[in-house]
């Protein structure tokens, strides 16, 4: 190894075996002072220098296609507001018609009460065995699939806002849910394909059916009284399905349906079981602001 102390090298810099090395070295320079000629980059002067969200900088952003912004094709490209409104009006996020409100009461003291705004359940008496529910037909949910059949391979977002006045009593159990054929296979838990919000108490739980296993999930939260709460229930095609309570996810399972509906197996459903061992009558569930919106 060869060491150059050349005077046309600075005094703190040094040749070694052909690379010009700045630095201490032992016995040469004992210390190194910055000056104009002789810069030293610290980790303080390359913080002080970098670019922060209120710097404006120089560059390119590369803007997404007209095609990508309506496919949603693309992570790492930026939208345009026209670009942002071609997505929103494209008939691949939609909203999709629900076609009214049928109900089916059984029990004593059990009602469903159909409103424009407003629907409403209330449970058989007290000791009576009993339901009450309110369901509604999709129309024409999925694009290139027969009218009775739903693409669970496609996103899907169902929200509500309920109502429910009595949460100490478990005997009573309320469900919102999409995914109960038209023919109705009974109350309760989902036994096809399906996506569902089930209410025990003020136990809240998603439910999901991938059209062989039921699975539920407990929401990291409770059901409070009396008191208007939001329900979003999305599924993104490929098996992941969120509950969202009041705009947060408390509930995730990845056991979610995909592929085609059975026949006719796409209603939404409101819907209050009560048994024999209630103690009180489970009175004024409402149910509002319902949407379908499905990415067909």
């Amino acid at each position: 190894m060869s060491i150059n102390l050349s005077p046309n090298i600075p005094a703190n810099v040094v040749e070694i075996g052909g690379e010009i090395t700045q630095g201490v070295i032992d016995g040469l320079n004992a210390a190194v002072s910055p000056s104009t000629g002789n810069p030293i980059i610290t980790a303080s002067a390359v913080t002080a220098n970098v670019a922060n969200a209120s710097t404006t900088v120089a560059g390119k952003v590369e803007l997404a296609t007209d095609a990508e912004a309506v496919a949603g094709s693309s992570t790492n490209t930026a939208m345009t507001p026209e670009d942002v409104r071609r997505a929103l009006m494209s008939h691949r996020y939609r909203p999709i018609p629900i076609i009214g409100w049928n109900t089916a009461v059984s029990g004593t003291g059990a009602s469903a009460a159909q409103s424009i705004f407003f629907p409403r359940l209330n449970g058989a008496n007290a000791g009576v065995a009993g339901n009450a529910r309110l369901t509604a037909l999709i129309g024409n949910p999925s694009r290139a699939r027969a009218s009775s059949v739903f693409n669970w391979s496609k996103a899907v977002a169902c929200t509500a806002r309920i109502i429910k006045e009595n949460i100490t009593d478990t005997a009573h159990t309320l469900m919102f849910s999409f995914g109960k054929s038209v023919t109705w296979p009974g109350y309760g838990d989902l036994t096809a394909k399906g996506m569902a919000v089930k209410i025990v108490g003020s136990t809240i739980s998603l439910q999901v059916h991938d059209g062989t296993t039921l699975t539920s999930v407990t929401a990291s939260v409770s059901l409070t009284a009396s008191e208007s709460t939001d329900l979003l229930l999305l599924s993104n095609g490929a098996g992941t399905v969120e509950l969202y309570v009041n705009d947060a996810v408390v509930a995730t399972t990845t056991a979610g349906p995909t592929g085609n509906s059975p026949t006719n197996g796409f209603v939404l459903a409101y819907e209050l079981d009560s048994t024999s061992s209630s103690t009180v009558q489970s009175a004024d569930n409402f149910i509002a602001c319902v949407s379908f919106w499905h990415d067909c």
